[in-house]
């Protein structure tokens, strides 16, 4: 078994941004013993499958840190903050569609286009 480093919180982090921008976890299995299966074997369904508006840059952000292996998710925080940073730098690449209803999406706050430029 793998030792756990910062990179194991990096995973934590990526299923509450999951659950965030879903509203739902990225194994929503009502037997506790398949969501830990699940966690060590199947990859997570991408976010934008569950909600089609959340941009893209945020969905792949968030399935890199949901990587079953760990040298496929960030190094580190800093890591994740640079490219974070790059994101928040490029307004167009957080750009999504505004979702039909609140109570669909779990995160409030998308960029406005109106904003964006």
């Amino acid at each position: 078994m793998a030792t756990a480093d910062e990179r194991t919180d990096l995973y934590s982090l990526g299923c509450v941004l999951y659950e965030m921008l879903t509203g739902a976890p990225p194994f929503p299995y009502k037997i506790m013993e398949m969501v830990r299966n699940a966690h060590l074997t199947e990859p997570a369904a991408s976010p934008r499958s569950r909600v089609p508006e959340i941009p893209e840059a945020l969905d792949a952000l968030t399935l890199k840190l949901l990587a079953k292996d760990p040298n496929d998710r960030h190094a580190s925080a800093e890591e994740l903050v640079a490219e974070l940073d790059a994101l928040l730098g490029d307004p167009e690449a957080l750009v999504g569609q505004a979702p039909k209803s609140v109570s669909a999406v779990g995160i409030r706050g998308w960029v406005d286009p109106a904003l964006a430029g």
